[in-house]
């Protein structure tokens, strides 16, 4: 069976981000968003709806959930107008948007009819309707009808082992393996007796499991045994996550030194924190503050001592009061957010760029629009907008959507200041302080760290989250999901912040502080000597050179990369230019912000990698579809060369920029030589053009490819003919060699760059390109760890292109243990 799911909102924001949750909880399935009017804002649209029933219903039928009445009725008028033989397998069901997208996406992700799905979907209402009872998989009814009598055909126990209990994805995955059983199976908590059918994920959630919650599993009929041991195991396996909560021994990682030999593998690092403390209950705040040791996830590392500060911004008060003249506060607003577009343009980077994005999302605006003609000031209008879109988002399960949740808050703070005719309020932090909070915006980090904050030890938090992201550009030392504690600590406790292994010891005594400053001192001494090692160049045993490189997307990770010792750019990504717009960008537009990086390099050699679009990257302006387009669909240079307007737009900005400047150019995800050979046509043909039009430009001083399919390493000899250099994607080569997904919890940790079959696949590659007088680089998690570094040069490398602050590490390594 494939049923699809349709989810149909007022708001396109809002049906995207349903859909988005949806498809990680029930991968394969069709969940399409209808959200939105014909234009894209609040509404809803008769055409939208349409095509999406359109899209969803393959043959085996489509379950619709609407957010209010007024888009049930649009639903209805759709259905009304479907082929004849249609309306009779689509259910329109009267649900909760998000939870009933939920249940019904994770039951049909089972293989569960169009019954089945449209009986889950109810289920969420929470109603004690009959029809919205649990779902019996063998029949599609409900178990209300057909509940056993006596005790359970078979039964076992078992306690819950990760970290966050049976929160909505391993839910998901326990409801989607029951649902493939015939059996009616049951989950029943030991402590508590609360139950719920197997094969709904939210009545699973609902349960409140945390780590240690001792729990039933019963099931009744044919193939309850072999069921109820599945389940089991499951549980009992954690869902493939790993624990969190105990430490490592510093070991760090190992990498093969030869094709063939045996790699040691990695030390686990730190998981998912969870929060816990010693001696006290980690999901229950302390009255007063807490002592003892905190334990999370580090995010970035160091090792801090100082004063708690809470984290303190003022309030942006808004007019309450009735507005008079309402397009005088509609023009009001349009002014305030084109003063926050500009900024944000200017501050440049991805994340900033996805915040742009949103100010242009018309759901904001409009909604605010529909409240001041309503008589509210722009403030209030504005506060009230995007405060309802992120309570919806915060709402939802999962890191994803509260990640988004904080970006929709912060663009919103930062529009409110605006309209009031000023920046966002300061930071008030001591300096040297660890900034202590539930959680921070993004915006808040860059003005944490020019405050003069030492560090950050948040309760909540993703190390996905864009806040995460910047304080790992900023070299801000941060350790995320410490618990609910964090924020009760008290201001000026002395605390010793350790972002490597992920801990917060707070108030300690003199002998836990002295051995922690010795430590800290030791590390600092470290970095300093690895600092003044970046100006040396590298060499190998036998006198060739390697070079260390950066990785890079803005003029200020650029900048950062210079000042850490970089002597090139080894990967500029160009995604920057297109993530999170509803626009492509012009020609020119891609030759100024590429300049802007470019000349941050001072003369050094940039490689610039084509547009690598698809996977995981969201780029509204290309229309990407999450299967068409994922991870083994048309990305990279596969969806380049099926845009052919898009790639010469782009190859032509490149070489504009390629005048006077060292500029090499890069394909992503190549597969076969006709695919190269396409591109180099390409390059020509941009080329061609330019010269035609008298535009000046420069040729790229070489031309690669990044190999990061097994097959392009396995078999590279034909990929090589007319090329410069190749460079390994390793986080991508890992992930396809090993078939695991590393967006997914369950299987990330198999795509780890510590496997044999990685060595030998790049010791292949570089004997194959060596012999070609073709040089290889790799970029990537290997290239900045030390050990896989020292390796890496051992096997043929001779460019790895890295995070800036990895470069004082890698060389240190380099120039104090060469290579054999």
């Amino acid at each position: 069976m494939n049923v699809g799911i349709v989810v149909a909102s007022h708001s396109d924001l809002l049906a995207r981000g349903v859909v988005e949750l949806a498809g990680q909880m029930a991968g394969g399935v069709a969940v399409v968003p209808a959200g939105g009017d014909d234009e894209g804002g609040i509404g809803t649209s008769f055409q939208r709806i349409m095509t999406a029933i359109e899209e969803a219903d393959s043959g085996d039928g489509a379950v619709i959930l609407t957010d209010l009445g007024s888009a049930t009725m649009t639903a209805e008028q759709a259905i009304e107008f479907l082929d004849p033989d249609q309306p009779a397998r689509v259910r329109l069901v009267d649900a909760p948007l998000a939870e009933g997208s939920l249940a019904a996406a994770t039951t049909a992700a089972g293989g569960a009819d169009l019954d089945t799905v449209e009986v889950a979907a109810r289920q969420a209402s929470g109603t004690d309707d009959p029809d919205a009872a649990a779902v019996d998989p063998a029949t599609g009814t409900s178990v209300a009808e057909t509940a056993p009598d006596g005790h359970p055909d078979a039964a076992a126990e078992v306690t819950v082992t990760n970290a966050h209990g049976l929160h909505a994805r391993p839910a998901s995955h326990l409801a989607q393996a029951a649902q493939r059983s015939s059996a009616r199976l049951r989950i029943r908590r030991l402590d508590s007796g609360d139950h719920a059918e197997a094969t709904s994920m939210l009545r699973l959630v609902a349960l409140g499991t945390a780590r240690g919650t001792p729990l039933a599993i019963e099931g009744w009929g044919e193939g309850a045994e072999e069921a109820v041991d599945s389940l089991r195991a499951l549980i009992a396996d954690g869902f493939g996550e790993t624990d969190g909560a105990e430490e490592t021994d510093g070991a760090r990682p190992t990498f093969a030194q030869r094709p063939g030999e045996g790699v040691p593998t990695a030390a686990e690092g730190p998981a998912v924190g969870d929060g816990a403390r010693a001696a006290a209950d980690p999901g229950r705040p302390t009255e007063g503050s807490p002592t003892g040791t905190l334990r999370g996830t580090g995010a970035v590392p160091g090792i801090v001592i100082g004063p708690a500060a809470p984290l303190r911004q003022a309030e942006v008060t808004v007019d309450e009061q009735p507005a008079d003249d309402p397009a005088h506060e509609e023009a009001r607003l349009d002014g305030a957010l084109e003063v926050v577009s500009e900024a944000l343009a200017s501050e440049g980077g991805d994340i900033f760029a996805a915040h742009r994005a949103l100010l242009d999302d018309p759901a904001l605006r409009e909604e605010a629009v529909q409240r001041i003609r309503s008589g509210a000031s722009a403030g209030a209008a504005w506060r009230d907008a995007f405060e309802g879109q992120a309570s919806t988002l915060a709402a939802l399960p999962g890191e994803f959507a509260a990640a988004r949740a904080a970006d929709v808050r912060d663009v919103g703070l930062r529009v409110l200041a605006a309209l009031r005719g000023g920046a966002a309020p300061g930071l008030d932090v001591p300096p040297g302080a660890v900034v202590v909070a539930t959680d921070v915006l993004p915006s808040q980090v860059p003005a944490l760290v020019e405050a003069g904050a030492a560090g950050l030890a948040l309760a909540r938090g993703s190390r996905t989250a864009h806040a995460a992201i910047l304080a790992r550009n900023l070299d801000l030392p941060l350790v995320l999901g410490l618990g609910p504690d964090v924020p009760a600590v008290a201001e000026g406790a002395t605390l010793v912040l350790d972002g490597r292994a992920g801990t917060l010891l707070v108030d300690p005594d003199e002998a836990a502080l002295e051995a922690a400053r010795a430590e800290r001192d030791t590390e600092a001494q470290r970095r300093e000597q690895a600092r003044e090692l970046a100006g040396r160049p590298v060499h190998t045993a036998a006198g060739e050179r390697v070079e260390l490189a950066a990785n890079a997307s803005t003029p200020a990770e650029a900048r950062a990369a210079v000042d850490a010792g970089a002597e090139a750019i080894g990967l500029l990504r160009t995604e920057f230019l297109f993530s999170e717009r509803a626009d492509l960008p012009s020609e020119d537009e891609q030759v100024d912000r590429l300049t802007a990086v470019v000349d941050a390099l001072a003369g050094r050699p940039v490689t610039v990698r084509t547009l690598d679009a698809g996977g995981d990257k969201p780029m509204p302006a290309l229309d990407l579809d999450p299967v068409r387009n994922g991870f083994l669909g048309v990305r990279g240079l596969r969806l380049s060369l099926a845009r052919p307007e898009l790639f010469h737009t782009q190859l032509r900005a490149i070489l504009r920029v390629a005048t006077g400047r060292r500029l090499r150019v890069m394909f992503p995800m190549v597969t076969t030589a006709d695919e190269v050979a396409r591109a180099r046509e390409a390059v020509d043909a941009a080329r061609d053009s330019l010269a035609r039009e008298g535009v000046p430009y420069g040729e790229p001083e070489a031309v690669g490819i990044m190999v990061e399919v097994p097959a392009a390493a396995v078999a590279p000899e034909d990929l090589l003919d007319g090329l410069d250099f190749v460079s390994v994607g390793s986080n991508d080569l890992a992930a396809y060699t090993m078939a695991a997904d590393r967006t997914v919890t369950e299987v990330a940790p198999l795509a780890q760059p510590d496997h044999p079959a990685i060595a030998r696949l790049i010791g292949w590659l570089c004997e194959a390109a060596r012999a070609r007088g073709v040089w290889v680089g790799v970029c990537g998690e290997m290239a900045g760890e030390p050990e896989y570094a020292a390796g890496l040069v051992d096997l043929g490398v001779r460019e790895l292109s890295m995070a800036p602050g990895a470069i004082a590490d890698v060389k240190q390594r380099l120039l104090t243990v060469p290579a054999d």
